[in-house]
C-alpha cells in the first residue's frame, strides 16, 4: 500500500489520524474485535491488502484498496455460526478511534447537517447515534486536519452512525454500523458491504467533506436522473397551512397579491380524521367533496400550486381497519413488538410503520391518492417516507430476510416508481432531504431553518451540507416560521391539550420569524411560512413580519437562477456582530407544561455564496435583526439595513 498506510499488530489500519478496526456485536451484549482474536493473515501488494482473523466460529476478512489521493476503500466479509438462541446484531466497519484535538468538531449527516461543539465541550460516551437517512457521511476535523468517513452504498443498506468521546481524553470513535440480514432458517451467517466504506484524509469543514462527498453522489443515478422542474422553479414562497378551505386558501391568495410572485400552499388537515389519527383513511374531505373541488380549483385559476397532505408509510393501529391487513404490512421489532408511535399526544393514538413489503397499506394508500388526483390536486405530499424508512424489520410474514438489508428503500422506491407511471402529471413530495428517493420524488420538506423550535441540542450548529452536495438537483422547502407564535390546533383533538391562554410571542422571541425564514433562503430553500391567517394581516404587531415574508419572497424569486438553479460555493467567513436570539420550542403537540426556550449567540447577518449554470457568481447576505448592521467580507464592508436582503457579485 501507499508508505502513509500501516496496520497495528491486531491489524487495524492506521490512516488519516485514524485508527480503523470492525467489531462484531452479539444480542447477549457480547463482542469481538481484531483485539480478541489471533493476529491476522495478511496477503497481497501494492496498494490493496487482505486482512483475515479467525476465531471460531467466526471468520472475518477486511480488504483495504488505496483508491484516489487522500482515500482509503475498506469492505468486510462475515462468516460464522451464531450460537443457539445467540444472533449478530450489528457488524461495525470501521470501528475507528479518530485523534482529535479540543477544537475538533463532528459533522453529522442530520436532514440538512449539523455541526457538534468542539469535542472538548462533548459529554464522555455516546455523542448521537442515529440511522443513516439523508446522505452517507460524517467527519471530524479542526483548523489543521480532518477525517471522513463515508459509505459508498447506491442500494441504501440499512445502517446506523455512532460517534463515542471516550473517556479522558479528545479522542472519538466513529462506529459505522451495518446490520446483517439473519438467515431464516438455522445459524449460519454470511454477511458483505458489496459497497465501499471509505477513510478519507483533508482539510477544512463541514463544506469542504460535504463537496469531497459530492464527488461520488453526484455521479448516483439519483443525481443524474433526468427530471422536471420548471413548475416548482416558479414558486416564491410556499404557505403551511392547516384546516378549513377558507382559512388555509384566503392568506394563499392575499400573499400572492402583495409579494408579486407564485405562492405554494402546503395544505394539512383538509381530511376528515384528526391529524396523525385513523390513517391511511382521509377521505372525505372535513367540508365536503364539493367545497374541496371548488378550492383546489379557485387555487389553481390563481396559478397557486397547492399539494395536500398524507402520510407515506404509517397505519394507526388503534383503528378497526388495521385488522384488515395491518399485520401483514407492519414493521416488526426484534423483539416481536410492533414500531409504533403515539405522536399525537393528545388522544394517544398508535401510528404503525410500514415495511416496504405493506402491499394492504400501499393499496389503501393508493386508493387516497386516486381520489385526491381525481379531483384536481397538481401536488401530493407523502410524510415520513424520505426520513424514516430505513428500520430493520423482523416480520415473519414477510419474504425478505430479517432485520438488515436494502429492502426498505428497494420496496418504497418500487411503490413510488408505480406511483409516477400511473399519475404522470402529479407532482410529489415528501419529508427531509435524502439521496434514496431524490429522483423519484419532486421536492422535499426540510425544516432546519426552526432547528431550535424543534427542541433540538442546543450546542449544535446547522449546516446546509445538504444543499453544498445536491442543491439544483432536488427542490427543498420549508420551516416552521410563525408569524404570531402560535401553532395551530386541530379542531378534531381533544381540547384539553390547547393552551389556556396565548402569550405575546412575539415581544418574547422578536427574532425567531425572520431568522427561521432568512436562514432557509440563504441555505438555497424555498421560503415557507407557517399557519399565516388572515387575522394575521390584520395585526399590526405582525404586520412587520409580513412585510418582511413578501420581502423575502421576492428576493428569492428575482435571484432564483442562483437560489434554485445554482451550486453552493464556499461561504468562506463573514465578520459580523454576534446576537443572543431566544427561540420557543413550541409546535403543534406542545403542551403548557412542555414549554421551552433556548437562547443561542448566532450571526446578526447571515450569508451564503452561489454560481449559476452560466457561471455568474452571487454573494448573499440578509440581516434579519431589527437594527442596522456592518458586515465584512473579504476585506469588503456591508452597511445593511434591519430585516433586508443584499445580494452582489463577490468581491475578488
Amino acid at each position: 500500500m501507499s508508505p502513509e498506510f500501516h496496520f497495528t499488530p491486531a491489524g487495524e489500519l492506521c490512516f488519516a489520524g485514524s485508527v480503523c478496526g470492525w467489531e462484531l456485536r452479539f444480542s447477549d451484549r457480547t463482542s469481538l474485535t481484531p483485539q480478541g482474536c489471533p493476529p491476522p493473515q495478511i496477503s497481497g501488494d501494492g496498494d490493496c491488502r487482505t486482512l483475515v482473523w479467525e476465531k471460531a466460529p467466526w471468520r472475518v476478512t477486511v480488504v483495504w484498496q488505496a483508491a484516489e489521493e487522500n482515500r482509503c476503500a475498506g469492505t468486510i466479509e462475515v462468516e460464522g455460526i451464531m450460537p443457539e438462541a445467540i444472533t449478530v446484531t450489528a457488524v461495525v466497519f470501521p470501528s475507528a478511534t479518530v485523534n482529535a484535538s479540543a477544537e475538533s468538531r463532528i459533522f453529522l449527516p442530520v436532514n440538512q447537517g449539523v455541526e457538534t461543539a468542539p469535542a472538548a465541550e462533548l459529554p464522555f460516551g455516546v455523542v448521537e447515534s442515529r440511522i443513516y437517512k439523508t446522505m452517507q457521511f460524517v467527519a471530524v476535523y479542526d483548523e489543521k486536519s480532518g477525517c471522513l468517513f463515508d459509505h459508498r452504498d447506491p442500494a441504501w443498506n440499512n445502517k446506523q452512525f455512532e460517534f463515542v468521546r471516550l473517556p479522558d481524553s479528545c479522542w472519538l470513535q466513529y462506529c459505522g454500523i451495518h446490520t446483517p440480514p439473519l438467515p431464516k432458517n438455522g445459524r449460519a451467517l454470511r454477511f458483505r458491504t458489496d459497497y465501499e466504506n471509505s477513510v478519507i484524509s483533508f482539510r477544512g469543514n463541514w463544506y469542504h467533506a460535504a463537496r469531497l462527498y459530492r464527488q461520488w453522489g453526484i455521479r448516483q443515478s439519483w443525481a443524474t436522473a433526468k427530471r422536471d422542474n420548471a413548475r416548482l422553479r416558479e414558486i416564491g414562497v410556499w404557505l403551511w397551512n392547516r384546516g378549513a378551505a377558507e382559512h388555509v386558501a384566503a392568506p394563499a391568495e392575499q400573499l400572492q397579491r402583495d409579494a408579486g410572485v407564485p405562492v405554494a400552499l402546503d395544505w394539512y388537515w383538509w381530511h376528515s380524521n384528526p391529524y396523525d389519527t385513523d390513517y391511511p383513511n382521509y377521505w372525505p374531505p372535513r367540508e365536503g367533496e364539493t367545497l374541496f373541488r371548488r378550492t383546489i380549483e379557485r387555487l389553481k385559476a390563481q396559478g397557486i400550486f397547492t399539494q395536500v397532505y398524507l402520510n407515506g408509510m404509517c397505519w394507526d393501529v388503534d383503528n378497526p381497519t388495521f385488522a384488515d391487513g395491518g399485520l401483514d404490512s407492519i414493521d416488526i421489532l426484534r423483539d416481536g413488538s410492533l414500531r409504533a408511535v403515539p405522536f399525537n399526544v393528545f388522544n394517544h393514538h398508535r401510528l404503525g410503520f410500514i415495511c416496504a413489503e405493506g402491499e394492504p397499506f400501499f393499496a389503501r394508500l393508493e386508493k387516497q391518492i386516486e381520489k385526491l388526483v381525481d379531483a384536481g390536486l397538481p401536488g401530493i405530499y407523502l410524510d415520513m417516507i424520505g426520513c424514516a424508512s430505513y428500520e430493520d424489520c423482523f416480520n415473519p410474514r414477510h419474504n425478505h430476510l430479517p432485520g438488515g438489508g436494502s429492502y426498505q428503500v428497494a420496496g418504497f422506491r418500487r411503490f413510488l416508481g408505480h406511483l409516477r407511471e400511473r399519475f404522470p402529471g402529479v407532482k410529489f413530495c415528501t419529508e427531509e432531504c435524502n439521496e434514496a428517493y431524490m429522483d423519484l420524488f419532486d421536492s422535499v420538506i426540510a425544516l432546519d431553518p426552526s432547528a431550535e423550535r424543534q427542541n433540538c441540542t442546543p450546542q449544535w450548529n446547522y449546516v446546509p451540507a445538504f444543499s453544498a452536495v445536491y442543491h439544483g438537483i432536488l427542490p427543498t422547502f420549508g420551516s416552521y416560521a410563525l408569524p404570531d407564535g402560535i401553532p395551530p390546533f386541530d379542531p378534531l383533538w381533544p381540547t384539553d391539550g390547547k393552551l389556556e391562554k396565548e402569550r405575546d410571542w412575539i415581544t418574547l422571541y422578536p427574532l425567531q420569524f425572520q431568522i427561521e425564514l432568512a436562514r432557509g433562503i440563504l441555505w438555497g430553500q424555498q421560503p415557507m411560512a407557517a399557519n399565516l391567517t388572515m387575522e394575521n394581516l390584520s395585526n399590526p404587531q405582525v404586520r412587520p413580519l409580513y412585510d418582511f415574508l413578501c420581502r423575502s419572497a421576492k428576493f428569492y424569486h428575482t435571484h432564483r437562477d442562483f437560489l434554485f438553479d445554482g451550486e453552493m460555493l464556499d461561504p468562506e467567513t463573514l465578520e459580523c456582530d454576534i446576537v443572543e436570539i431566544s427561540f420557543n420550542q413550541r409546535m403543534i403537540f406542545t403542551k403548557e407544561a412542555q414549554l421551552r426556550s433556548v437562547t443561542k449567540p448566532l450571526p446578526a447577518v447571515l450569508h451564503s455564496r452561489w454560481r449559476a449554470k452560466d457561471g455568474r457568481e452571487l454573494l448573499v447576505l440578509c440581516n434579519y435583526t431589527t437594527e442596522p448592521r456592518t458586515a465584512t467580507w473579504r476585506n469588503r464592508s456591508f452597511r445593511l439595513p434591519p430585516m433586508e436582503y443584499f445580494a452582489c457579485t463577490p468581491p475578488a
